[in-house]
């Protein structure tokens, strides 16, 4: 699964590229990234979820948690429907018009998706990718915070090598006005 995903975060580097799109909320960069899945993988139509329900009850997160985006098998029990998962992604855009402090902010929630993540990596304890998507159409997480030696998005890649290696961090960043790279 996660080969299609980096399929479709490389579809998107190249649109924005191209000049051909440029999110302006996060909903933009899950719902392009839904679009490049379905496009490029007929089998995930009814395998594809937004803004879902996983599992069960997961006792460590609210019991109305949501996942920005999952792959896997839908499951109705007892007049529950939720998705058994085969990958779990959490979405964060660092776009052109944010403030640095709105930027401040995103960066603090992905840590706490990383953590979202990592427990529900610990309750279903079975086969299952957990990724962390990131769109920085500004290079905000290749600067660096005050007084600090290392790059933003090398203090994610840190945090997450001590929460859960399993966690992947894959996105799309600017380098410059016309360029962005692919990060895996």
């Amino acid at each position: 699964m996660l080969d299609k995903l980096n399929q479709a975060f490389n579809n998107l580097k190249n649109e924005c590229e191209k000049g051909i799109f440029n999110p302006i909320l996060e909903d933009d960069f899950v719902a392009r990234i839904y679009h490049h899945l379905l496009t490029d993988n007929k089998e995930l139509l009814n395998k594809l979820f937004v803004k879902t329900r996983i599992l069960k009850d997961i006792e460590v997160l609210p019991s109305n948690n949501k996942y920005d985006l999952v792959i896997g098998e839908r499951v109705s029990t007892n007049g529950t429907v939720y998705v058994k998962p085969c990958l779990v992604a959490e979405f964060k855009i660092f776009p052109e018009g944010f403030s640095p402090q709105q930027r401040s902010k995103r960066r603090d929630h992905v840590i706490e998706d990383i953590n979202k993540l990592n427990a529900v990596n610990k309750a279903f304890n079975k086969p299952c990718v957990y990724v962390i998507c990131l769109f920085d159409a500004v290079g905000w997480l290749l600067g660096y915070n005050q007084n600090d030696e290392k790059r933003r998005l090398q203090r994610f890649i840190e945090y997450r090598d001590k929460v859960n290696t399993s966690i992947k961090i894959i996105g799309v960043i600017a380098v410059d006005s016309n360029n962005m790279v692919f990060m895996v």
